[in-house]
């Protein structure tokens, strides 16, 4: 689905303001092909530290705090001193004195009670050393059918996503008969008969049935989102991609309402007062609530005080007055992204050569733009994951007829590479292929296996032949009518925010980064963030392309650049 679901006026406009909140509290997280730095609190930011860290302390029993064992560490090593102490302490303006805080370093912590949900409350009923728990049960089987339902073309099989998430898995859970012979709960399958056939439907029965007042159902739905947060936060960013493309996408709330119903799932409907229902509210309403301010504590008062121990020197240090040795004449100007990891290059240069200056910007070097190589549709941003691209990058060799003769050649190298894989996915056949080939790839397995000083090859590169390679060059795609004007226009806008527009030397050098490795699921957080998880090597070629086209060069000379 790409639009959020049709909500009824009987509706309230309560109900809709929970499932939103608790929605927008969960942080995005992209593809593993793309994978980027994200805060996972990022639903939180308009709440102050502590009381984002307390309230989280209350759905999950997780902290934003440290563990005592860390700052009684830091203490005993010296790194957290008295007068750091003294003065976390007076900021905070609380009567603590400091042999309070020293107690409260020795003191063994307790369990936070957390927020639980119904399913948590028939475990603690259950032999858990026997028999499964509902709460992992429940974790498993979403999570299996999300990873079906949410399949890139990597399976041979997946469920009609047509129909939505949600719909799909009830669909699904009508028919199934593994979870009720797993847990030996017949009433299960017949319960899910019951349920409405509409997300909202499900949520709006699941705050009648269970019984929340609209003020608490805001928590109980933000509970239930954490405890699949994964799949919530693959969601959250399905979401947040479709509002960069203007439009939206409700796949959160269909997660919501499928964990939201197995909680309903387990309501066997009993109100008495030895019900797992009553015992589940009692323990509910007996977990401290969070105020607007929450009470500092031990916790807040040391981390305070580990900051000031940081901040202090580092301030001390970027204080004095360091007068570099300057060349009156600036050789090489070499801009590199802000990653930590080019520093170690700056220093080096500058230090090196007083006539090399270093610069520092986005290693995707203010260009908004996608790549997709040529001849092939896997088109990716190579921009921040916060912004949608607006223009798109291919490669061309400057002849037409030349890129697609290129564009058919690499098209039939990856169709036939492509015919192996279902030889290498079907039961059958995988028996067949390793018997047949299996001792022809031994001496590929001890290659790979042994040391190499050669750089492995890219994806960018797979299916061209090395002259292709050193043909093509990456190439802004603009229609004709609008390339000088908005080519040059692109080129002032990234030269100005780079604040390079006047001093340039004659050689300027563009420096984006990338890694490589190999069965690494996580490759993509090696490389550069600013381009959403790639190299940077296509927006650095391209930008040289740009800033070295002529007629863009003589653009920017009538705007004084």
């Amino acid at each position: 689905m790409n639009a959020p679901q049709n909500i009824s006026s009987d509706d309230s406009a309560a109900l809709l303001s929970a499932i939103h909140a608790a929605c927008n509290t969960i942080a995005p997280t992209w593809p593993l092909d793309q994978f980027i730095a994200v805060n996972p609190y990022w639903g939180r930011i308009n709440l102050p530290f502590d009381v984002a860290s307390h309230t989280l302390t209350r759905l999950t029993g997780s902290s934003t705090y440290m563990p005592m064992q860390f700052y009684r560490e830091a203490w005993k090593a010296g790194e957290i001193k008295r007068e750091h102490l003294r003065q976390a302490l007076a900021e905070a303006g609380m009567p603590i004195s400091e042999d309070t805080m020293m107690d409260a370093l020795e003191r063994t912590e307790p369990v936070a009670p957390t927020l639980p949900l119904l399913c948590d409350t028939l475990d603690g009923k259950r032999d858990l050393v026997h028999e499964p728990a509902w709460r992992d049960t429940i974790a498993v089987q979403i999570s299996q059918f999300c990873a079906a339902y949410f399949d890139r073309d990597q399976a041979d099989w997946h469920p009609d996503s047509r129909t939505g998430l949600y719909t799909n898995w009830l669909q699904s859970m009508r028919q199934d008969h593994s979870i009720t012979l797993l847990m030996h709960a017949p009433a299960i399958r017949a319960r899910a008969k019951d349920l409405p056939d509409e997300a909202i439907g499900l949520i709006k029965l699941a705050q009648d049935r269970l019984g929340f007042p609209s003020a608490q159902f805001s928590e109980l739905l933000q509970v239930t989102l954490l405890r699949i947060n994964g799949w919530a936060a693959w969601c959250a960013y399905l979401r947040w991609q479709a509002r960069l493309g203007g439009s939206d996408d409700d796949h959160i709330i269909d997660l919501l309402a499928i964990r939201l119903a197995w909680e309903c799932l387990l309501d066997d409907g009993a109100r008495a007062l030895a019900s797992p229902w009553t015992d589940w509210r009692s323990q509910w309403s007996s977990t401290p609530e969070v105020s607007d301010k929450a009470v500092t504590g031990a916790h807040e008062i040391w981390q305070r005080a580990q900051e000031i121990a940081y901040q202090q020197p580092l301030v001390n240090a970027l204080a004095q007055n360091r007068t570099p040795a300057v060349s009156t004449t600036v050789a090489v100007q070499a801009a590199f992204c802000i990653d930590v990891r080019s520093e170690v290059f700056r220093r080096a240069l500058e230090s090196a050569a007083p006539d090399i200056q270093t610069l520092g910007f986005a290693g995707f070097f203010g260009l908004p733009i996608s790549y997709t190589p040529l001849g092939t549709q896997a088109t990716r941003p190579q921009l921040p994951g916060l912004l949608a691209p607006s223009l798109n990058v291919t490669e061309s060799c400057g002849q037409p007829t030349e890129d697609l003769t290129i564009a058919r050649e690499r098209q039939a190298r990856l169709q036939r590479a492509a015919s192996w894989q279902p030889f290498q996915r079907l039961p059958g056949s995988t028996f067949t292929l390793v018997e047949s080939l299996g001792l022809g790839y031994l001496g590929k397995i001890i290659r790979r296996s042994l040391p190499s000083s050669a750089n492995g090859a890219t994806t960018d590169l797979r299916a061209l032949t090395p002259r292709q390679t050193q043909q093509l060059r990456p190439q802004l795609v603009m229609p004709d009518a609008r390339v000088s004007g908005e080519r040059a226009a692109l080129a002032k806008g990234v030269l100005g925010a780079m604040s390079l527009t006047e001093g340039f030397a004659r050689l300027v050098i563009l420096v984006g980064h990338g890694s490589q490795s190999a069965n690494n699921p996580h490759a993509a957080g090696l490389d550069c963030g600013a381009c959403c998880g790639q190299t940077g090597e296509v927006n650095a070629r391209a930008l040289a392309s740009l800033l070295n086209d002529t007629e863009v060069r003589k653009a920017l000379a009538e705007e004084s650049i």
